[in-house]
Formats: C-alpha cells, structure tokens, sequence
C-alpha cells in the first residue's frame, strides 16, 4: 500500500470482534501502530498471530463513555469504526430502540473526538441495508436515503442511515475525511458461528459441516452478494489511502442465490445435501444487487471468487473447531 500505514496511529473500535481484527491484523502487518478498542472479547484472538505486538495496544472502553472515548482519541491519525449493537433478525425486532439509541451514540462520540482531536481519517463502516427496498437493482451509491427517504421501524437500518448522515455533516462542517463504505454480506475467519447468528455463511456452513438439515427461508430464489472479510479490509483501506472515495458499494460481482450458496457450500464440504424449506420465515428483498462498478475501479485487485473464499473460510472453521 505504498508504505501510507508505516507509522500511522490508528484505533480500531470493535477490534475484537470479527470485522474489526481482521483491521487490526492487516494494519500490523502494514507497519502501523494500532490501539484495538474493545468492550468483549478474548485478546488471544490477535495475540496469537505472530504479529508484530510491539505496535499493538489493547484499551477495553465502553464507546457510549464520551470522556473515554476522546482521552482514546489522542494524537491518533485514522479511527476506524467497526463498533455496533447488532443481533439476529429477533433481536432487531425486539430492540430497535436500544439499537438505534446505542449506535448513534457511538457514531455521536467518536465524530466528536475526531473533531476535538483534530484526527484526520475516520472511517464509519455502514451497510448496505442503507438502501430502500424500492431502489432498482444493480443499486449505486446514489440510490441511497437522499434519493429514497423510507421510514423502517428497524432500528439497526436507521441508526447506519443517520450514522451517515451525521458523518456527512460533520465532515462539511469540520473538514473531517469521513468515509463511509457499504459493504454487502461479509463473511471469513473470525465470523460468529455461535447459536443465533445473523449471517447466512456462517448459518449455513456449520450445519453442513456437523452434517445438520439447512433451512432454508422461503424457496432460496432470493439473490445476495458476498464479500471476503480480508478483501472487505483491503478495500477500505484503499479508500483511506487514495482519498478518492466517501461512499462506496464493496461487494463481490458474483451475485448468487440462498440455496445456490447452499448448495456450493455443501459441496466444497463434500456432504451430502440436507435441504429444508420454511415459507412461513420472511425472506427480505427478492434480489439485492449492488452496482459495484465504481469499487471495481478504484481498487487494484480482483477480489476473491466466492468459491475461493468460502474454501479459506471452511478451511480456517475445521481448524477453529478442533481448538475448541
């Protein structure tokens, strides 16, 4: 990466959890100093990497401290968030208004200790469930809530909405570079592959692998995009270095349906399959697509094939499972 992270202070918040290590893991290996924020967690999620811990801090906050969180933020170059409530679609539905209020107030403090901290970089993972299900597919960037303002009683939704939206103005107002990525479904090691998970791959592939029935929503016609955790980290990092980019859809162009991946997945395991139907579960949008023409263009490497990527991911969960 053209040595721009040698040296750089950086403080990734979340950076136990599954996203937010693979941050940390690269920014290592880039040569950066890294403070990894964290609520919970085991720190033997990094410290057996053979990473370079000498440029490794561990500071374990709660983000809704705004007084921690600006003492945290000094004299660092980049913040990077991957820091929020989230659950399974029970959870969501069960607790929006805990959801919302928690991230936004996360999202509140740490644009606040950029803007004391004269911090340079910030980067505030969004999603792609930003989008409007009226939006047409292949979605772009502008199709966001500036161009469909839909209400949702989902807290989660909202709270990455007006994450953005607060991010933007502070920005405007504070000179801030606030980028704001929108990746799809992303998954690889580290995933949360415990009961009650929210993510399809991981869903799918521990049943496969303990050779249980997947059930599938609905009839599994509905198509979703991937992304691999590490091309996910890659890419934003390019995002931070080229400064070209505030918004941006990362997904893989592979687009697939529920029981396709299903279907793939059993086979890279070599099971037989176990296929179930429960059309009583909703099934979200039919098809979600993102246009992902200007990610393709402003990064320099081809992102991993899912076939590749859920071979790596299968690969590290065998492993992971036989250190348990």
């Amino acid at each position: 990466m053209n040595n721009f992270w040698t040296d750089k202070k950086v403080l990734v918040t979340g950076g136990l959890g599954f996203v937010g290590s693979n941050f940390v893991e690269e920014l290592l290996k880039e040569g950066a100093h890294v403070t990894c924020v964290y609520l919970n967690g085991k720190k033997t999620t990094l410290t057996n990497l053979n990473l370079p811990e000498s440029k490794l801090k561990f500071k374990q906050i709660d983000l809704q401290d705004y007084n921690q969180v600006v003492k945290e933020c000094k004299q660092i170059d980049v913040i990077i968030n991957c820091a929020a409530l989230d659950g399974n679609t029970e959870f969501k539905m069960n607790h929006s208004a805990q959801i919302m209020d928690v991230n936004l107030r996360i999202t509140s403090n740490i644009l606040n200790s950029a803007k004391i901290n004269k911090v340079e970089d910030v980067v505030m993972i969004s999603s792609a469930e930003i989008y409007s299900v009226r939006a047409n597919n292949p979605i772009v960037e502008d199709d966001d809530y500036k161009k469909y303002n839909d209400y949702t009683a989902n807290g989660y939704i909202l709270s990455k909405q007006y994450g953005e939206i607060l991010s933007e103005l502070y920005e405007n107002e504070y000179g801030i570079n606030i980028y704001r990525p929108r990746p799809t479904n992303i998954y690889g090691p580290r995933d949360h592959f415990g009961d009650g998970t929210n993510r399809v791959i991981p869903s799918i592939m521990k049943k496969v692998i303990n050779n249980e029935t997947v059930e599938i929503w609905g009839d599994g016609s509905q198509i979703r995009q991937f992304i691999y955790v590490k091309d996910f980290v890659y890419s934003v990092l390019k995002m931070v270095e080229t400064k070209k980019n505030r918004k941006l859809n990362i997904a893989n162009n592979d687009a697939i349906s529920i029981l396709d991946l299903a279907k793939l997945i059993t086979n890279i395991v070599g099971s037989k399959q176990k296929i179930s139907y429960n059309k009583d579960k909703p099934i979200g949008a039919k098809a979600r697509i993102l246009d992902v023409t200007e990610f393709y263009s402003s990064v320099n490497f081809q992102p991993r094939s899912l076939e590749k990527g859920l071979n790596e991911t299968i690969n590290w969960y065998k492993i992971y499972c036989e250190n348990l």
